[in-house]
């Protein structure tokens, strides 16, 4: 019989909840009326709704939002009741009140305990904290605007926030009611050093606010209140004593008073061993709440502050969260892009298939890694390496964190990378043939040179001055394929920019139909370069500038200063002298400027594709840097960064005057053309000459003459040879046997270490191959003088 009716019940009950209709109740956190918790809201307002909804037969939900976004959600049905609430006329617009209030509460002025404010007008020009959207916080500025008290307002989301302000000192004063201040009073460690301004104390009468939709609860609380107050022990006075507590302590203050002899005691030994329980399980509480907090706070600054961008997507992939990091990145606010689907914000129709597929990934709960290219709110691309990973709770995926790492930088150094590999593996080439080239450019050189001398038809001096002006013109190109050589070290000297600028100028532009302006900025430093070769630059930089206007244009020329203040691995920090060169032409398309530097690519027809490789190569050996900027339709800028130099320019002194004495002079070399126009070049003049093809041979004729009491004032030696120890070795061998004596290096890599320190080797000069007969005597005449 007792299943039976157990049964029975059990099926009423279920039947009873399965029809019960839903009561919608929108809520906020406004301790000790409404705690919003992890596990389900508390506090005297839900207790009370509960209540209610148990007696009407209600299947209560909550609605949890901030106060000011409940009166939307309640226009657009859904919510029911908004509670607590005061009454305003501007409210009663759009949704309904209960006659009977929950409960009275009245707000206070609260200042800092160090603050001396006594009366209203004490806080004029003050600075004071309200809850967003309190209406007596309104009520309250509309006053002190009546008496004639101007005050700066600041709006927080809680009163939490608000003492905190004021205890911080950020505020003078805040505007709070007295059942929130209380709870925060009592929760917080120890007092937060605030105290309530005198006479500052606003009524506050608190209902429900009722959705016009669900106008028969009006009634229906109305009589529930009315109700649920006169029975003491119903769950109404029961929340508002467990809350509150002023009804427990009254009744229980009489109690005492009956009772007081037997009670006394007894009360006094419950009091002393729950004092000593409650000490140890409140500090092992307060333990635990600390470190919850700890972790919570420790996880919420990890992920705003970690150096990674960071988003949040929902199941729908929709934006939840995202971090600063995301911000300054992408340059979206949490606002813009909260409930937005990410896709549709920072993808083209270039990138959407690959960002689908990531998704798809995700979806089915496989992490993603994938190099990306994101756009930026402003339309800036970035690259970037992108981990989408799945959140998944009970085995299925309830939305995608997303995590972005800006490889922009990284991208770039690799394609200065690749840039500089192309132009070393040219390096390759060009030091192979250049040693052989130029000797032979030397004996054509040479015996041309001497051969115009010889000749007096005029006929054919026009042909040898010809001859030798294209075995120049070979020379020149030898040099440039040097300037990719490992070996290619400039020969600097201290010079002023802008005078190598305009000497370029004159001769690349002047006659074209290309016009040109050189702006150069006041109290510029000097720079230390090899004049040969950043002047090679500029012409490059110019004759681009000119060839991409074939119809004319306006090339744009500055020269101004930079400070680089930290490394960003293309410059190092230091003073620089900038060159740009501004075009007005086509401009170079996007996927073209990053190979326009790389050797032999060109897009014109007659192009060698070689220009800007060189002027790459010579700026970089200069530790310098050269970037382009261009947009198609727009023109190219092309700018060079050069270290600047605290040396001064000094000014070059005169070549010496070619030596009269007689000397003995020494030349080891391995190629037999160039030791034959060597001693042709010297045969009518003061100079005897001997030759050696090796070091062997060098040594034994410097040894020879040293023994005969006639040794060389002067011997030049060539710094390399196939199979032969070179020219450094063997001088190192002859100054063992001289320390005194002077020599002179040459050799096709005009542009080795040895020309840029000859000293550093201990030589006293060096001659670059090819050489002409008066370079020769001069360089003799230098060292003998």
């Amino acid at each position: 019989m007792k299943r039976r009716i157990l049964m029975l019940t059990w099926l009423t009950t279920a039947g009873w909840l399965a029809a019960a209709a839903p009561l919608r109740l929108g809520i906020y956190e406004n301790p000790p009326l409404t705690f919003l918790q992890q596990s389900a809201p508390s506090g005297f307002i839900v207790d009370v709704i509960r209540d209610f909804s148990l007696r009407r037969g209600y299947e209560l939900r909550f609605v949890v939002a901030p106060f000011h976004e409940l009166f939307a959600k309640l226009k657009r049905d859904e919510v029911d009741i908004i509670a607590p609430i005061a009454f305003n006329e501007e409210r009663s617009r759009f949704l309904r009140y209960n006659s009977e209030s929950i409960l009275t509460d009245w707000s206070s002025v609260i200042i800092s305990e160090g603050a001396d404010y006594k009366l209203l007008g004490d806080l004029k020009d003050r600075r004071l904290g309200v809850v967003r959207g309190d209406h007596y916080a309104q009520l309250f500025a509309q006053d002190l605007e009546r008496q004639g008290i101007p005050c700066r307002f600041s709006e927080y989301d809680g009163f939490v926030q608000v003492v905190a302000a004021v205890a911080a000192g950020r505020i003078d004063a805040g505007f709070i009611g007295r059942f929130s201040l209380q709870h925060i009073m009592g929760s917080l460690p120890r007092s937060p050093g605030i105290k309530v301004m005198p006479g500052s104390y606003y009524h506050e009468p608190l209902f429900f606010g009722i959705n016009p939709n669900k106008a028969p609860l009006v009634g229906e609380l109305d009589g529930y209140l009315r109700a649920a107050r006169r029975d003491s022990r119903g769950r109404l006075n029961q929340a508002y004593e467990q809350w509150f507590g002023q009804n427990f302590f009254q009744k229980r203050v009489i109690f005492l008073t009956r009772h007081l002899r037997w009670i006394l005691p007894a009360v006094l030994g419950i009091i002393f061993l729950f004092f000593a329980f409650n000490l140890i399980l409140r500090r092992k509480v307060r333990r635990s709440v600390d470190e919850i907090n700890r972790q919570k706070s420790y996880f919420e600054n990890l992920f705003r502050n970690i150096p990674l961008a960071i988003v949040i997507l929902d199941e729908d992939y929709r934006v939840l969260d995202i971090n600063h990091e995301f911000q300054a990145l992408f340059g979206f606010s949490l606002e813009e892009i909260q409930g937005r689907d990410l896709i549709d914000l920072i993808n083209t129709d270039e990138t959407l298939a690959q960002a689908y597929a990531i998704r798809r990934q995700a979806r089915l709960g496989e992490r993603a890694y994938a190099d990306v290219r994101r756009r930026r709110k402003d339309g800036e691309w970035l690259d970037m390496h992108l981990i989408a990973s799945p959140i998944v709770v009970a085995g299925k995926v309830l939305g995608i964190l997303g995590i972005y790492l800006d490889i922009t930088e990284r991208k770039r150094m690799e394609e200065e990378i690749i840039k500089a590999k192309n132009i070393e593996s040219v390096g390759v080439l060009a030091g192979g043939i250049a040693h052989d080239f130029n000797n032979m450019l030397t004996g054509i050189l040479g015996n041309i040179s001497l051969a115009r001398g010889m000749v007096g038809d005029e006929r054919a001096r026009g042909i040898l001055e010809r001859a030798e002006k294209a075995a120049r013109k070979a020379s020149g190109l030898t040099q440039q394929l040097l300037t990719f050589s490992k070996g290619g070290f400039p020969v600097k000297k201290v010079v002023h920019l802008p005078d190598l600028v305009r000497d370029a100028l004159d001769l690349v532009i002047s006659g074209s139909n290309v016009r040109a302006e050189l702006r150069v900025a006041a109290g510029l430093p000097a720079c230390e370069v090899d004049v040969t070769q950043v002047v090679q630059v500029i012409h490059n930089l110019l004759i681009n500038a000119r060839e991409a206007m074939p119809a004319g244009g306006f090339v744009d020329v500055a020269v101004s200063r930079h400070r680089q203040l930290r490394a960003d691995g293309l410059m190092p920090p230091g003073e620089y002298v900038v060159l740009a060169v501004r075009d007005g032409g086509p401009g170079i398309p996007a996927g073209d400027q990053q190979r326009i530097f790389v050797p032999y690519f060109t897009t014109k027809k007659t192009g060698s594709g070689l220009g800007l490789a060189i002027a790459y190569s010579i700026v970089h050996k200069h530790s310098g840097y050269i970037k382009v900027e261009s947009e198609e339709g727009q023109g190219a800028t092309f700018t060079v960064y050069l270290p600047a130099s605290s040396k001064s320019v000094v000014e070059t002194a005169p070549p010496a005057e070619t030596a009269s004495r007689r000397a003995r002079v020494l030349l080891m070399d391995d190629e037999e053309i160039v030791r034959e126009v060597f001693a042709e070049m010297l045969r009518d003049t003061a100079y005897g000459v001997d030759l050696a093809a090796d070091s062997q041979e060098a040594m034994e004729k410097f040894q020879a003459a040293r023994d005969l009491g006639a040794p060389y004032d002067l011997i030049f030696l060539d710094l390399t040879g196939p199979g032969d120890i070179g020219g450094v070795k063997v001088l190192e061998k002859i100054r063992l046997l001289d320390p005194l004596v002077r020599a002179v290096a040459i050799s096709g890599y005009s542009a080795s270490e040895v020309s840029v320190r000859p000293g550093h080797f201990h030589f006293n000069d060096f001659l670059a191959k090819p050489f002409q007969q008066d370079e020769l005597l001069e360089a003799i005449a230098r060292n003998l003088s």
